[in-house]
């Protein structure tokens, strides 16, 4: 699955401020140019970032000296890397991130500075890795997990973070179900455990055993 990954420039805010345009160094060495105002001094408009060999790592839309808009991180090459949207300077709309190359590596939305809603990761082939519902920033309800060729992985919910809860079945590289097992959130229940998408460990009962 392949998604626009570069952007030629993030559009100024409308302002009828009088502006003025500021050059410097950060002390990473990274040249920032953005507008600001006269008045109190707030950024304004387009924020960029350019690294020491002069390629462009970060664009961003500011408003009342705020983050309000697309925020763009870059790789070196010139691919995004991230691409997300902010409100009053907090997370809102829609969040993307890609591998180097340009094909897409997880998406969801945020709504009021939380992750809410599905959110997808891909393995770098451009399969899909994980489906998984969130609700007030973390994982609540159903998930799907899925191999690299495609096939269904795991099946199972998750309650209050990355915890499994209730049934879990198990899928080969064909898609075919070999195993079941149950997990009660943080309780173990041995002799079964496998380790999530995102690296916890979790204990559970093996019942197709």
């Amino acid at each position: 699955m392949m998604i626009q990954t570069s952007y030629d420039s993030i559009e100024a805010p409308q302002t009828s401020a009088a502006l003025e345009t500021v050059e410097e160094t950060d002390p990473e060495g990274n040249q920032l140019q953005y507008t600001r105002r006269d008045s109190d001094g707030l950024r304004e408009g387009v924020f960029t970032k350019m690294n020491a060999k002069g390629a462009k790592i970060e664009e961003a839309s500011y408003k009342n000296g705020k983050l309000d808009g697309m925020r763009i991180l870059y790789y070196p090459k010139g691919d995004t890397m991230i691409l997300e949207s902010y409100q009053n300077d907090l997370f809102e709309g829609i969040y993307k991130s890609f591998y180097p190359g340009g094909k897409i590596k997880m998406q969801g939305e945020y709504r009021n500075n939380t992750m809410e809603g599905t959110w997808i990761q891909y393995h770098e082939n451009g399969q899909l890795k994980e489906e998984v519902l969130f609700s007030n920033n973390a994982e609540n309800g159903p998930f799907k997990e899925y191999h690299p060729n495609g096939q269904l992985s795991v099946v199972g919910t998750y309650k209050d973070g990355a915890n499994e809860e209730g049934t879990l079945k198990f899928y080969d590289e064909k898609g075919v179900h070999y195993k079941t097992m149950e997990c009660k959130t943080g309780s173990a229940a041995p002799p079964g455990h496998r380790k999530s998408q995102r690296g916890v460990r979790k204990k559970v009962k093996d019942l197709s055993a």
